[in-house]
């Protein structure tokens, strides 16, 4: 998915090669919101953990061994029959080993099936908002282009405006035309003015949206936004729900998203019934005692 949207971003920019008056193209433009967007980078985070958990999962299936030491002192008291005691205290050492393997355990395989599926939810997830920025980098892109479309057609009615007033006041003072033809004129051009207001405050309006969706201030990008006045892109229409095919709809990175997040709380759900269940373990242990001759003993 991420080379299909950057394919577009690619598509895009080779169109529009003279879009920007600095070096940025689309594709670089596309590269900038995806580094600096925090949705993004949280997104990944969540991916990283996801990918921990998966791991975690897995490691519920491996052995585990538990290794413990003691030592120990052993006294050992004889009572003589004129009442003193006599004994002697021996030092002991155990070394416990104990080898602990799970062959059936319904708990852990509903967790391992849930964050297979979590972690397949939040790479999907990722791909969603890599797609969404993507998606409204071309649309504020062309949207930036369309404006300076609109201030080009624009300041050329009222350069021809302005000339249509200048030949209205000289025919009104040759008496060829009346006062209401120059002040029609002067309407119109006053109309062409307030458009010309208009659409500066809609360049202005998107410019400051694309500025916040690349999280950058405006000097560190300037002249990125003085889009051409020579080129105007036909877009294709998006096709209906009619046309689309149901297999490539179900394979989109936002519905299977949403079924992976699905399976893994039903996986969860599984998971909590499981406690019910029975559970079977394969157990090995191994106990060595370490006993001292005489020679170690001491007499107390």
């Amino acid at each position: 998915m991420r080379f299909f949207v950057a394919s577009i971003c690619m598509l895009l920019s080779a169109l529009s090669s003279q879009a920007f008056a600095t070096d940025y193209s689309l594709y670089d433009l596309w590269q900038i919101a995806r580094q600096q967007s925090f949705s993004l980078q949280e997104k990944q985070q969540i991916l990283i953990q996801k990918n921990e958990a998966t791991w975690q999962a897995v490691g519920n299936f491996l052995p585990t061994l538990d290794v413990s030491y003691e030592k120990k002192q052993i006294n050992e008291f004889d009572v003589i029959e004129d009442g003193q005691k006599t004994g002697t205290r021996t030092e002991r050492t155990d070394v416990r080993l104990n080898l602990k393997q799970s062959l059936i355990n319904s708990g852990h395989w509903f967790e391992y099936i849930k964050s297979t599926h979590s972690l397949q939810a939040a790479e999907f997830d990722v791909q969603v908002t890599e797609q969404d920025i993507a998606y409204q980098t071309i649309d504020m892109y062309l949207q930036l282009l369309k404006i300076q479309v609109k201030r080009m057609v624009n300041e050329r009615k009222i350069l021809h405006y302005n000339q249509r007033l200048s030949d209205a006041q000289q025919k009104e003072q040759l008496g060829m035309v009346t006062r209401l033809d120059v002040t029609e004129a002067e309407v119109e051009l006053s109309q062409l003015y307030t458009d010309a207001f208009n659409i500066d405050n809609e360049y202005a309006d998107v410019h400051y949206r694309f500025l916040t969706l690349l999280n950058v201030d405006d000097y560190t990008i300037s002249g990125v936004f003085d889009l051409p006045t020579t080129h105007i892109h036909t877009i294709i229409a998006t096709p209906t729900t009619q046309n689309v095919n149901k297999e490539l709809f179900i394979n989109t990175p936002s519905i299977q998203q949403l079924t992976h997040t699905h399976l893994a709380e039903k996986a969860e759900l599984q998971r909590a019934r499981s406690a019910y269940y029975p559970n079977v373990y394969l157990t090995y242990s191994l106990i060595q005692q370490d006993v001292p001759g005489n020679e170690d003993e001491q007499e107390i």
